[in-house]
């Protein structure tokens, strides 16, 4: 592995354990809790055959008690007044506190998904406001990572797990990694279904990104969905994805 590799994987180390020092949440505010504090935030353009269909703005945060990642969906085309937006919330431990996607507009649905205990979920569905919710239940534990299809700064956290399960720091103080393909258990909240997605380190490139060269390093998802390449630039943020057999790319504005 290159030095700048390991520069770049030594600061993604350190986010990862940030994403993984809280205790556990409560539902009423702590007066003496910490503010937040942003791991990423920013926006993705989603192209399709060149084309800007969506925009999704997201924030990864840090609290005292929990972490979050949370996304809002916008359709660019304006035949399409579409909104959606999600959070999912994580234990210290990675483990999932609790996800929730609702539709803004044009409909008002809504998905929750949560642990029933220590080997399954449970999501509930509403398809509008005051509906009873459809529950299902998946035997799944909650360590099982959210992969919603309409958001992909999911995808950023799964490859940050990927690359936290595979990298050590060593006596010296120096990120050392050692990729092995992994295969982890993923949820889809629309789907109502899980799948495994096998990740793995590709490699380190220079590529032009909004007309400026960078160094980046890129892994490969693969599911039952398809095929998705990953690029991560020196701050360890996810910056392209690629899905050549849908057409689709997704740039970081």
């Amino acid at each position: 592995m290159t030095p700048r590799v390991r520069s770049v994987l030594g600061v993604f180390i350190v986010s990862i354990f940030l994403l993984a020092t809280f205790s556990v949440a409560s539902d009423k505010p702590d007066k003496n809790a910490k503010a937040a504090t942003s791991v990423d935030s920013g926006s993705f353009g989603i192209l399709v055959n060149g084309k800007r269909l969506a925009t999704e703005s997201f924030r990864v945060e840090q609290r005292s008690d929990y972490s979050s990642v949370s996304s809002e969906l916008k359709f660019e085309d304006t035949n399409i007044q579409a909104l959606q937006s999600s959070e999912l919330q994580m234990l210290p431990s990675g483990l999932l506190k609790k996800y929730t996607w609702k539709e803004v507009k044009p409909g008002k649905s809504q998905i929750i998904v949560e642990p029933q205990d220590e080997s399954f979920l449970v999501s509930h569905m509403m398809a509008s406001p005051g509906d009873p919710a459809k529950d299902t239940v998946h035997p799944l534990a909650p360590s099982t990572s959210i992969l919603d299809d309409n958001f992909f700064s999911h995808m950023e956290v799964l490859a940050w797990k990927y690359m936290a399960a595979n990298c050590r720091t060593n006596a010296q103080n120096q990120t050392e990694c050692k990729w092995q393909t992994q295969r982890l258990p993923v949820y889809i909240p629309h789907q109502q279904a899980s799948m495994i997605v096998q990740i793995q380190f590709t490699g380190a490139s220079k590529m032009k990104l909004n007309g400026v060269e960078a160094d980046l390093t890129s892994f490969k998802m693969q599911g039952d969905a398809g095929e998705w390449l990953l690029w991560f630039n020196g701050q360890n943020k996810l910056v392209r994805v690629l899905m050549l057999a849908d057409n689709t790319e997704v740039l970081r504005d």
